[in-house]
């Protein structure tokens, strides 16, 4: 899989053409009320096979391949500042197998804290020897 950085502003390559792409649709961006240009609006894509990722992958292979992205990340913040990082997963397991679930879980760097989220009914394995589960039920936080 190759990555590919997409910039808003298109074809331009110097900083005088990205400037001039960016005042050129200032105009518009003044009467919408809002940038249409810029980091914000850059994508990245990822090719697989000489395809869009996005449209020729499966739901599990793309939230596979996010969830892979964020791994990186974490290890990446804990190598560079030698901290380790606070994680906040979302329902990320939802679309992955157990032995998937069981694979990630393995590879995500060590964390000062994570803090998992799942559906109700959502098979949540045991997350750690030492973790704390909770379940919210009708408004109330339930320690399990």
């Amino acid at each position: 899989i190759n990555l590919v950085y997409r910039p808003s502003w298109g074809d331009a390559r110097s900083t005088s053409e990205v400037m001039q792409k960016l005042k050129e649709k200032r105009e518009i961006d003044l009467a919408l009320s809002t940038t249409g240009s810029g980091p914000h609006r850059d994508r990245f894509q990822f090719i697989g096979n000489g395809r869009d990722f996005a449209k020729s992958a499966s739901t599990g292979q793309q939230r596979l391949l996010s969830l892979v992205l964020r791994v990186a990340q974490a290890r990446f913040y804990s190598e560079t500042t030698g901290r380790k990082p606070l994680l906040l997963l979302d329902d990320v397991l939802l679309e992955l197998d157990p032995g998937r679930r069981r694979l990630f879980r393995d590879r995500l760097p060590e964390a000062e804290q994570i803090f998992y989220t799942f559906l109700p009914g959502e098979e949540t394995g045991r997350i750690g020897e030492d973790s704390l589960t909770y379940e919210m039920l009708d408004g109330v936080l339930h320690e399990q």
